[in-house]
């Protein structure tokens, strides 16, 4: 069963995100899934269209190296803002101190968090509901435990029951620095 699930679920996730720091750093790649899972087609789709659309708009990815660190915060935020118009998933990014970095459209109609707001706060502070904060906390941790590894939770938001997971993105010394 674990292989299962590490060859359907996890071994795809890292590939893409492997596919996506190539692209990133500059190189041309078109990030794919080997997995045939609609869900992660779908988020193939959208990380490739906001690649794309960073490209077009004079993103000059390959020009961006691996020290500058504000730059590299700066193309991810595109990125992650750019998967946040190409989908319907509530997308939240926290750094290492568990600070706000973005929220996404969806997550700020669930709990009333408005990105502009809830930047460089920590999540604790920026989100009203302490059992979603709390939980995104607990994940991080687990994240930064894992060195990476993705985690998933069920939250109760909002009367809804829905599936949260965590994902790290580690900067080029190895440590996670996104999750």
């Amino acid at each position: 069963a674990f292989f299962f699930i590490y060859k359907m679920v996890t071994h795809p996730i890292s590939q893409i995100q492997s596919q996506l720091d190539t692209a990133l750093k500059g190189d041309s790649v078109a990030v794919t899934a080997e997995a045939k899972l609609p869900e992660l087609e779908s988020l193939v789709n959208t990380i490739n269209f906001a690649i794309s659309r960073l490209k077009q708009a004079g993103g000059g990815m390959a020009d961006i190296s691996a020290d500058d660190s504000e730059m590299q915060d700066k193309l991810l935020m595109s990125v992650v803002q750019g998967f946040d118009t190409g989908t319907s998933d509530a997308i939240l990014c926290i750094d290492r101190e568990k600070k706000v970095r973005y929220v996404g459209k969806a997550l700020e109609e669930m709990l009333s968090m408005r990105n502009q707001y809830a930047q460089g706060q920590n999540i604790s502070e920026a989100c009203k509901d302490p059992g979603f904060a709390g939980t995104a906390i607990d994940m991080a941790e687990r994240v930064i435990g894992s060195l990476g590894e993705s985690q998933q939770a069920t939250l109760d938001i909002n009367g809804i029951a829905r599936v949260m997971g965590a994902v790290g993105l580690k900067s080029s010394n190895g440590d996670v620095r996104y999750i």
